[in-house]
């Protein structure tokens, strides 16, 4: 059998390095291998400097590979034990990623960072990864080091929840942390949605639009009741993941608020926060669209974007 192994993205910025610490320290926790990637951009034909035979692209690698030198001697310190291999493609830094990373058990990047030519490129690579990768991908943040013992994983449906489930109640088991499974939902105001619903079409008595989010009804709903129902069917999902992990402590939380701001806030005060799966109807497989860039742009720690099933 063949162990998969966890990919880190690795550019030399802050970001990258302390992505790196992430991983290699998951990858000793897991006992799996750790595989460095440094991405430099497409071969450049500009000389690196006048009456110089090198170009830019050797220029370049040559950097990113001193870069892969440093963060595998940072790796190797954090986890002995841990095989590391490291390799320097060449591309679109977000799409070499998530095609190296297909059979990997997770992918890592920075939240932020320099890419190629000295630009901020990791924000949007983050953000790719998060959308494409068939595998789980982690966008670290420099959040601390204090160990809050607590697993958060967004349920938006339980019956939909599945792989963000597992992998929540598998990471908490190899940290010893518990489980805080969140659903958060948000009522806005009739008048604030008319025209959406208009441009979506979708009912202005009430439903949901193509985007998965809740239109309110003419009048304010029964909050209470749906914090209650949403309770009562978050609480009987944890309890079959209860009793696949009886050593993991679980609880659900139901909040009223904008999910975005809500798991952000949250992340705070967890050693992850888990996301997914992604919905491939609300369009080009950017899951919760506004949801998860409000996550990844805010997040106060470690977020994990889990794939759908098709795409695992």
């Amino acid at each position: 059998m063949v162990t998969r192994p966890i990919v880190v993205g690795a550019d030399g910025s802050e970001e990258s390095l302390r992505a790196v610490e992430w991983a290699a320290t998951e990858a000793a926790r897991r006992a799996v291998p750790l595989r460095i990637v440094a991405v430099t951009p497409a071969p450049a034909r500009a000389l690196a400097e006048r009456g110089s035979a090198a170009n830019v692209d050797d220029a370049l690698r040559e950097v990113y590979q001193r870069t892969l030198t440093t963060t595998a001697e940072l790796a190797a310190g954090l986890a002995p034990g841990v095989a590391i291999e490291t390799e320097l493609l060449s591309g679109a830094p977000g799409r070499v990623l998530a095609r190296d990373a297909s059979g990997a058990m997770m992918l890592v990047v920075g939240a932020f960072g320099f890419g190629g030519y000295g630009e901020m490129s990791a924000g949007p690579v983050s953000r790719y990864v998060a959308a494409w990768a068939t595998c789980p991908v982690v966008v670290v943040r420099d959040q601390g080091r204090t160990v809050h013992g607590e697993v958060v994983v967004a349920v938006r449906d339980p019956d939909e929840a599945a792989p963000a489930l597992r992998f929540a109640f598998e990471e908490a088991a190899l940290r010893r942390a518990r489980v805080l499974a969140v659903h958060a939902w948000h009522w806005l105001p009739p008048s604030s949605l008319l025209s959406a619903g208009t441009q979506d079409g979708t009912d202005a008595q009430g439903g949901r639009s193509r985007a998965g989010l809740l239109i309110a009804p003419r009048h304010r709903p029964d909050t209470r009741a749906h914090s209650s129902q949403a309770a009562a069917r978050l609480a009987e999902a944890l309890g079959d993941w209860q009793e696949q992990f009886p050593r993991v402590p679980a609880s659900p939380k139901v909040i009223h608020g904008h999910p975005g701001r809500v798991l952000a806030a949250l992340s705070g005060l967890a050693d992850l926060t888990v996301i997914g799966p992604r919905d491939t109807h609300e369009g080009p497989r950017m899951s919760n669209g506004p949801i998860l860039q409000t996550v990844l742009d805010h997040a106060q720690g470690p977020v994990a974007v889990i794939p759908p099933p098709d795409h695992a």
